[in-house]
């Protein structure tokens, strides 16, 4: 996988490279800025929105998980794709079906960025006076804008820079930290890295104050950090709740301290920090709390499709779509075959709750239900 995404990356750098304005990104937010930033909930809104842009149909709700990538990475039945998947499946990257897609992704990324930095600037600028709950909440969503920097760059790196372990120099892409809409320099593979190192350990020392603080929580009846539980003091009642609380509320979905050290460990690994990797990860899974510990859940209780377990996630991105997204790809019309599943998953291997639940047979071949929609 690996290999092919640096062939691509390799040969749609060297095409695509001369279209200036793939550098050009505004914030989608540009023209609104102020009137957007005089209040907490403006920069809620603004948070909220990096969220649902990660989750369009042209990044995480299709092409950057089971769509475009997978294709990519050959894991489905080619005579079954439709057109334009036939063509990414054999790497015919200036088609002219194709070629949008990768567009599709660049653009929209660096617009993500381009948002998260309009947060970066003006959460700086703002007093905690203006936030409810003062500075821990300007920081936590300072953070958090911190964060989806570093997570975008970093995929954009896999998908159009060699591997470091290949190659940690040459330029390939840029990292921008400023939402001005000016051409930015490409960085080579290992200034990008360190980029993203950056931004997370900044993204984690500014949420230190929200995410590790202790608080009492009437729910559970005792203290908590406070990551892990429902603000239920900002609840009004069952069916109303103020937006602070919809906001804060059920952080385990949205990026924190725990998240962010998980995405540490993935770079780390990727750099070859193996030590550091290793650490990342061991403070990730210390993060847990009582509550809601990591590891692998029995999915015996699980009806086919329906595998979203919660000590699997470690943050969402939104679209309320995703289902109907994936529904027309999980028909015999434009079905997506996955090949080889016997490979993946051997009689002795069966078992496996993955197998059982998040796979489904249709016309003799098995499709992924992973992306069912569900309630």
């Amino acid at each position: 996988m690996k290999t092919i995404r640096y062939i691509m990356g390799f040969f749609l750098f060297f095409t695509l490279t001369s279209c200036n304005d793939w550098f050009e990104v505004s914030p989608e937010t540009q023209v609104s800025s102020d009137d957007l930033y005089e209040k907490g909930n403006g920069f809620r809104m603004q948070v909220n929105g990096l969220y649902k842009s990660l989750g369009s149909s042209s990044l995480y709700a299709q092409e950057l998980t089971w769509g475009f990538l997978d294709v990519l990475g050959q894991y489905y039945v080619r005579q079954n794709l439709d057109n334009t998947y036939q063509q990414v499946n054999d790497r015919q990257y200036e088609n002219a079906n194709v070629l949008p897609i990768i567009d599709g992704i660049w653009s929209g990324m660096y617009k993500v960025i381009a948002d998260c930095n309009n947060i970066i600037e003006h959460v700086d600028k703002a007093s905690n006076s203006i936030f409810e709950l003062g500075e821990p909440e300007r920081l936590k969503i300072r953070g958090e804008a911190l964060a989806v920097r570093a997570f975008v760059h970093f995929d954009l790196l896999r998908l159009f820079a060699p591997a470091p372990a290949v190659n940690e120099n040459g330029s390939w892409i840029p990292y921008v930290t400023s939402s001005e809409s000016v051409i930015n320099n490409k960085l080579t593979v290992k200034q990008v890295l360190e980029n993203v190192e950056r931004d997370l350990l900044e993204a984690h020392t500014c949420m230190v104050p929200w995410d590790s603080a202790i608080v009492y929580s009437d729910y559970y009846n005792e203290e908590v950090i406070r990551m892990w539980h429902i603000m239920e003091r900002f609840w009004t009642d069952w069916n109303t709740e103020s937006e602070i609380a919809e906001f804060f509320g059920h952080q385990r979905s949205r990026l924190n301290m725990a998240s962010i050290r998980g995405m540490l460990a993935r770079v780390y690994s990727y750099m070859g920090e193996k030590k550091k990797a290793y650490d990342a990860i061991e403070e990730a899974f210390a993060m847990g709390g009582k509550w809601e510990p990591w590891g692998f859940e029995n999915m015996d209780w699980l009806e086919p499709g329906y595998g979203r377990l919660l000590s699997d996630v470690v943050f969402n991105v939104y679209n309320t779509r995703a289902g109907d997204i994936n529904a027309p790809f999980i028909t015999a019309e434009r079905p997506l075959y996955i090949r080889n599943v016997y490979n993946l998953f051997p009689a002795q291997n069966q078992i496996d709750g993955r197998f059982e639940r998040l796979l489904s047979m249709l016309s003799g071949n098995y499709l992924s239900i992973k992306s069912k929609k569900g309630n």
